[in-house]
């Protein structure tokens, strides 16, 4: 089973993109909340579209988060940083809704349990209203499942939700 997983994370990390939902890259910045003992944060990531050869796959180049609160006997800060790909579900190119799916790589320090490698399983929602000099403006919904595959560390939920930039072609 995790050399099946290995394989598709493999296939993800690919740095090739296609036309997803025809934008070219997005930024999207917003408060987030994690579900291992309710801390609360900020959340920011990238995507990137570099190639039209594949059908909607997505390159993220970064997400981060950075989280604070109490967690069983006290105040801890939660960090990660990850890396991955995904892929988009819009129907079409000029749709103001799109879905997508990721798997994301990377680390998480804090919570009294830092593990060497994690990986979360996610989707994001973004609906996409505004056009202002080349760029689109909408707001951004995220869940994510954040385990870690070759420790015993606590697997946790984040929501996200806040503001998307993303550039046209």
């Amino acid at each position: 089973m995790l050399r099946r997983l290995w394989i598709v994370l493999a296939f993800l990390l690919v740095p090739a993109v296609a036309n997803a939902d025809g934008h070219r890259a997005g930024i999207f910045a917003g408060g987030s909340f994690m579900r291992a003992s309710e801390i609360v944060g900020v959340h920011t990531s990238t995507e990137l579209v570099l190639f039209k050869s594949l059908p909607r796959l997505l390159v993220i180049p970064d997400d981060i988060s950075i989280h604070r609160g109490q967690h069983e006997s006290g105040r801890v800060t939660v960090t990660t940083v990850m890396w991955g790909g995904g892929w988009s579900l819009a129907p079409t190119d000029d749709t103001k809704h799109a879905p997508s799916v990721h798997l994301l790589i990377g680390g998480v320090q804090g919570m009294g349990n830092d593990a060497d490698l994690a990986m979360a399983v996610g989707g994001v929602y973004q609906l996409v209203d505004r056009n202002v000099m080349g760029w689109e403006i909408g707001v951004q919904a995220q869940y994510d499942y954040f385990f870690f595959p070759r420790t015993d560390a606590q697997n946790f939920h984040r929501v996200s939700g806040g503001l998307v930039f993303r550039k046209k072609k």
